[in-house]
């Protein structure tokens, strides 16, 4: 047998003789390498770069002015001009606006097209070029110029197939033809998830103020950073404003990444890998205890090799090579685990995380991390038994164990306190995700949201192109679906209940003031829309079909609103100013989720969608049935009112609501498992090193039985110690699971902190699992025969 080969029987040697341990050691790493690797896996995908050239030179441009009114964000085409012309810090600058088109055609059914109106140069900043076609050119912002479009490589697959005949094909878009032109790479869908784009124009002449406001990026010249471009821009645009108020503005130059992904997000990613990074280190003082004990019970055949003269590196060799082995196969099943769970996670935010960059998988970065892990565990877990080997002596060795077990003893209950504080941490971060899980899924609803059907409309386009138009279309929809079979009520919302209204500024009585802060919840409606939800008026009148956009601005709002903003004084006839435009109160109506499920301030108003243009448009249905046996008749109404106006998103109110929070809900799940797997490793680690306490303290165990020791004397001889660490590693346990949910709760919106109540329920929980982990140990120790214990050495 060659040395490589025996070296290799030699780390398989455990397995053999001690399968339980072997088993368990793997186990134990793969659990912590396993939930790493997961965490690194998600996190990775969502920090991911532009998959551009130099994507860390692509940054967005931001402005922010006060003015009269309050604080503004965003620029526009004067400001583009200005800092294409002077600025020094860009290569290029361009700029996009986004939002979603009706996509129709004489052949396919319509569907909802994610576009973007793009300056014609943007692709070549980004060094984009079609794979079929051309790209947008300035000529085809000109006025008069032929309506083209380009088009993602994923939609020219999906709906045409990948046919090369759909260059030159004629689509509507809203209602207006276009010419498709070009044919984009796969994986392109710059700039946020778009497969339509059209030419965006910028007037050579349009004021300051006037025009749409777009997001302008650019790329930085070699040298410069992000710090120095934002000075920059910053001093241009307080010289061009010239004026009062100049000082005010400022601009920022960010990642333009982070218009996604926010820097507070990546900083909660970057603390849940750490904590979870708290389970790994769990299961190598786990294993780490493992192997000490193995070492302890070997101490007889070490003794015998160093006297037949081996050489203390080889034993080192053998310890780490040994927990290499353990390491090695538990990344496996460690990588399989992160596979799985990530796959899992992208699927369930697929729809909600829409960044095209964004991608979760186990990518090779992934697996190398993966391995970098395993190493860390196999020096983490086979230091502590391989320096022991190295330091031992013969005399020491031959003369027993009981002094380098005590030592051992010593050691492996510090590693038991380590541990108890770790798990502090990780169940810190799983409580507060599963508490905030749980409490949105807890709330208490007005009305059944299960039973109403709700869908998502495109954009109402019209051949007036008119506010008023618009509405009247919404208004025969609304009526049509209404007749239909089996539809009991039916409306049209802006804002779905639980989605949130937005927060408004508005001021009450009088045009809101500058820095005001009054925001409130707004959804434009129907007149009929409390039908839907079974709801009758407080106070005052509901909204009428004559409160269209010839008629004074009505409002009616609900209760919450009522007693935040006019508790003393009767609403009804006070007005809401919107800007300039005043909305009087007609009516009292009960709260029906206005905001955001997770708001606790729940104020809303309510505004005729006649007489409130909306963004986006859904309808709401009732029946008296299953909500999705609607669905049929829902889609056939809409089709003969309008056969390009897309549906999109049929759900109940319920899963439309929770739709957006399915990222939360799959944290919780995956931090269940994770602070799980710290309480079993703990409790399994506690229970090792008491074990091994018992096992190597027969003797002395047998001696204080034959002098009368009472046996629940022995029980809190072997409890006292172990009750030692596990109160330290509590103390400091809460102190890191404090921080812990500070910091992560500092950075996601919908957490809060860990309250004394959960930390108390974190302390229990592991309380009671140290103490389940004490009861065999005990157990043992007072069923120990004192003859043959006293026959032990």
């Amino acid at each position: 047998m060659t040395r490589k080969a025996a070296a290799l029987g030699q780390s398989f040697r455990l397995f053999r003789t001690h399968p339980g341990v072997a088993i368990s050691a793997v186990l134990a790493l793969a659990m912590g390498i396993g939930f790493t690797t997961t965490m690194v896996g998600i996190v990775h995908g969502a920090t991911r770069t532009l998959p551009v050239d130099r994507p860390e030179q692509i940054v967005a441009v931001d402005k922010l002015a006060r003015v009269p009114e309050g604080t503004t964000s965003g620029a526009r085409a004067a400001d583009l001009r200005l800092w294409r012309s002077v600025s020094t810090s860009f290569v290029q600058l361009a700029a996009f606006e986004t939002y979603t088109t009706n996509l129709g055609d004489s052949a396919d059914a319509p569907e909802r097209a994610a576009t973007a109106a793009i300056t014609a140069d943007a692709f070549a900043l980004l060094g984009a070029v079609p794979q079929a076609g051309r790209s947008l050119a300035d000529a085809d912002a000109e006025p008069g110029a032929p309506a083209v479009a380009v088009i993602s490589d994923a939609l020219w697959r999906r709906r045409y197939a990948a046919a090369p005949a759909a260059l030159g094909r004629t689509i509507r878009l809203d209602g207006r033809p276009h010419v498709i032109v070009g044919i984009m790479p796969p994986r392109f869908a710059f700039p946020i998830n778009q497969s339509v784009w059209v030419p965006l124009a910028v007037p050579a002449n349009s004021g300051p103020a006037e025009g749409a406001v777009m997001t302008i990026f650019g790329r930085l010249r070699d040298g410069v950073t992000m710090a120095q471009a934002g000075d920059e821009i910053t001093a241009l645009a307080r010289s061009a404003a010239n004026g009062a108020g100049a000082g005010d503005i400022r601009a920022s130059v960010f990642p333009f990444v982070e218009i996604e992904t926010p820097r507070d997000t990546i900083r909660a990613l970057y603390l849940m890998v750490l904590a979870v990074s708290f389970v790994l280190v769990i299961a190598c003082s786990n294993v780490a205890n493992l192997l000490l004990a193995r070492a302890a019970s070997r101490d007889r055949e070490i003794a015998v090799k160093l006297a037949l003269g081996a050489e203390r590196r080889h034993l080192i060799a053998a310890q780490l090579r040994e927990a290499l082995t353990l390491a090695t196969l538990a990344s496996v099943l460690g990588l399989a685990f992160a596979w799985i769970a990530t796959s899992a996670f992208a699927a369930n935010t697929s729809h909600i995380i829409e960044a095209y960059w964004v991608d979760f998988r186990v990518d090779p970065t992934v697996a190398l991390t993966a391995a970098g892990l395993a190493g860390f565990a196999a020096v983490a877990s086979g230091l502590a038994p391989a320096l022991r080997a190295s330091r031992a002596t013969v005399t020491t060795l031959l003369a027993g164990s009981a002094g380098s077990t005590m030592r051992l003893g010593r050691f492996g209950r510090s590693l038991i306190g380590v541990q108890v504080a770790l798990a502090c941490g990780v169940l810190a971060l799983t409580m507060v995700l599963a508490r905030a899980s749980v409490t949105l899924r807890a709330l208490e609803w007005p009305f059944d949201p299960h039973g109403i059907l709700t869908a998502q409309l495109g954009d109402i386009t019209t051949p007036a192109g008119t506010s008023e138009a618009a509405a009247e279309a919404i208004a025969t929809l609304v009526g049509e679906v209404r007749a239909s079979p089996g539809v009991t009520a039916a409306a049209a919302i802006s804002a779905l209940p639980g989605r949130g209204g937005g927060s408004w500024t508005f001021g009450l009585d009088a045009r809101p003031a500058a820095g005001n802060r009054r925001t409130t919840a707004i959804a434009a409606v129907s007149p009929d829309f409390l039908d839907v939800f079974d709801a009758r008026v407080l106070a005052g009148r509901a909204l009428r079909d004559s409160d269209d956009a010839h008629a004074p601005g009505a409002a009616v709002v609900n209760r919450s609103f009522v007693q935040r903003q006019s508790p003393d004084r009767n609403p009804l006839g006070r007005q809401i100013f919107l800007g300039s435009r005043a909305y009087t109160i007609v009516g009292v109506v009960p709260d029906l989720m206005a905001a955001d499920i997770q708001d606790k301030d729940q104020q809303g108003v309510y505004i005729p969608i006649s007489q409130l243009r909306a963004a986006s448009v859904r309808l709401m249905l009732r029946g008296s049935g299953d909500p999705f046996s609607l669905a049929a008749p829902l889609r056939a109404a809409i089709a003969r009112v309008d056969r390009d106006l897309p549906v999109t998103e049929v759900f109940t109110l319920h899963e439309a609501a929770f739709r957006d929070k399915r990222v939360l809900d799959v944290l919780s799940l995956l931090f269940s498992l994770f602070g799980l797997g710290a309480l079993t490793l703990t409790g399994i680690g506690l229970y090792s090193v008491l074990s091994f306490t018992v096992a190597s303290r027969t003797r002395e165990i047998s001696i204080r039985l034959a002098l009368g020791a009472t046996r629940w004397r022995v029980i809190r001889l072997v409890a006292r110690q172990a009750a030692t660490v596990v109160l330290a590693g509590l103390v400091v346990g809460i102190a890191l699971a404090v921080a812990v949910s500070i910091g992560f709760s500092s950075a996601i919106e919908q957490v809060s902190p860990a309250s004394w109540s959960l930390l108390f329920g974190i302390a229990a929980c592991l309380g009671l699992t140290c103490a389940l982990a004490l009861v065999v140990p005990a157990r043992r120790a007072t069923r120990v025969a004192i003859v043959a214990g006293l026959r032990r050495t």
